[in-house]
C-alpha cells in the first residue's frame, strides 16, 4: 500500500546495548505502523475497516492535525475514522 513505511520498530536503528531502553521508551508505539501522511493513514484505516482486518496503531509522518480536534479535519478523514 502506497505511503505505508512499516512498523516503527523495524524502521529504527538502535545502538547496541540501548535496545531495552528504546523498547521501554516506545512501549506500544513500537508496534505501530508508520505512514507518510494523513492521507496514507486514512487509506490504511479504510483498508482495515473494509477487510475487517482488525486494528492497528498508526504513526503519521506529516500529522499537523491533533486528535483532540477532529471537527477541524477534512470531512473524508472524519468519515474514514467513523466520527
Amino acid at each position: 500500500m502506497s505511503g505505508v513505511l512499516g512498523s516503527v520498530a523495524a524502521l529504527l536503528q538502535v545502538e547496541p546495548g540501548r535496545e531495552q531502553a528504546v523498547a521501554a521508551a516506545l512501549g506500544a508505539a513500537a508496534d505501530a505502523v508508520a505512514v507518510e501522511s494523513v492521507d496514507a493513514a486514512v487509506d490504511a484505516l479504510r483498508m482495515l475497516r473494509d477487510d475487517d482486518a482488525g486494528q492497528a496503531g498508526l504513526l503519521v509522518g506529516d500529522a499537523a492535525l491533533t486528535v483532540d480536534d477532529p471537527a477541524g479535519w477534512p470531512h473524508a478523514r472524519r468519515r474514514a475514522l467513523g466520527s
